[in-house]
């Protein structure tokens, strides 16, 4: 009941808003619209780009690891834990 009362009221604001008023709130929609878009795809290429450099240790750790350096070597310079190289073997 709540939720179709304040429906009616929007609707009945946004009868009584002026062209410019609406033009303007409309404006400000999409200005949102815009930056939350390319808020979404900054965040989605920055984890991308941490799960590829993640990636990227790992195998230099099973590179690494195949040649014979030590473990505790491994860690210090790839900066993985041990878990980590562990369980992707």
């Amino acid at each position: 009941m709540k939720k179709n009362k304040e429906l009616k009221e929007a609707g009945t604001k946004l009868k009584t808003m002026s062209r410019a008023e609406y033009r303007e709130r409309m404006e400000w929609f999409r200005e949102k619209a815009r930056l939350d878009y390319n808020t979404g795809i900054s965040c989605a290429e920055r984890r991308g780009r941490e799960e590829g450099e993640r990636k990227g240790k790992l195998e230099t750790a099973k590179k690494m690891l195949a040649e014979g350096i030590e473990l505790e070597r491994v860690l210090k310079i790839t900066g993985l834990e041990k878990e980590e190289i562990l369980s992707n073997k």
